[in-house]
């Protein structure tokens, strides 16, 4: 029978961090009702449990792109076609990340401008 998951705050992760340094991984499981591997895998993140707000759940990727120098140069792109009253697609702005992308020197194998790129980069 699998159990349901559950997202925990930072506030208690630290709770039973310290508490489990003191007692050990097992016991601090037990005592919060959690399991062992939760602990140690807390235990291993410490420095970013400690260093984020008490109401964090979960730490999801960056929050801005790789290279924001090719995002700022798109934006610049998109609004100033939008100045001039002109339509932007998606095609035009994933050539024109492209090529940004190239100007500054990104390598071709770590950026593509791709579909997801250019619907990530709208929102």
């Amino acid at each position: 029978m699998s159990s349901k998951r559950l997202h925990y705050d930072s506030a208690l992760k630290r709770k039973v961090i310290v508490y489990a340094e003191k007692h050990g991984n097992r016991a601090a499981g037990r005592t919060f009702g959690t399991s062992e591997a939760n602990v140690r895998r807390w235990r291993n993140d410490r420095h970013s449990i400690f260093s984020c707000k008490a109401t964090t759940k979960c730490f999801t990727g960056p929050k801005k792109g790789r290279y924001p120098q090719v995002d700022e140069a798109v934006l610049c792109f998109v609004s100033e076609m939008r100045a001039q009253g002109l339509p932007v697609t998606c095609q035009a702005m994933r050539l024109r990340a492209g090529e940004m992308a190239r100007t500054l020197g990104v390598d071709e194998t770590k950026f593509k401008a791709t579909r997801g790129w250019c619907d990530r980069f709208l929102r």
